[in-house]
């Protein structure tokens, strides 16, 4: 079953072996912006923040590496790790025009060029693991937002100090 835990705004999801959320789209919808506030417990693992295909995905891989792909399109491999273990961090991920950008605590941290975005039509969309069987992300999730377009500095910074 899923826990909960006093997240920063709301009730916190809690993810670990075994636990993960899975959305399914009904329609299709276009992903353009994701906005989460993470509680990162352990870094020592491959993990998973959200995953819709292979080339569709983001994720920390042993606390070093970020990997970000898009469709059909990977958008680029970042180090160092920009989350800080066992506190609260805003992230968000925002794509405009050609550009995908990465935000922690409102700062821009990465901006890459990759003229895509997640179509999110009649599938699966999980969030803290790799189709719920391996991947596991460690740790806790709040607020997770998703959106149909891209966010402007003044979205970015009302959402990093929520």
């Amino acid at each position: 079953g899923t826990n909960f835990s006093q997240g920063v705004r709301n009730q916190a999801v809690e993810f670990g072996n075994g636990k993960y959320l899975k959305l399914a789209g009904n329609s299709s919808e276009t992903i353009k912006a994701i906005s989460i506030w993470i509680y990162p417990t352990n870094d020592s693992a491959e993990q998973m923040y959200f995953y819709l295909s292979e080339d569709r995905e983001l994720y920390l891989s042993f606390g070093q590496t970020y990997y970000i792909s898009f469709p059909r399109s990977p958008c680029g491999q970042h180090s160092p790790p920009l989350l800080q273990l066992n506190s609260w961090n805003s992230f968000i991920v925002n794509l405009t025009g050609a550009k995908i950008q990465i935000y922690l605590n409102g700062i821009k941290r990465i901006e890459e060029n990759c003229g895509s975005f997640v179509d999110f039509s009649n599938e699966k969309y999980f969030i803290g693991s790799k189709l719920g069987t391996g991947y596991y992300f460690r740790g806790k999730m709040d607020s997770y937002k998703i959106f149909g377009r891209s966010l402007n500095s003044t979205e970015i910074s009302a959402l990093s100090s929520e």
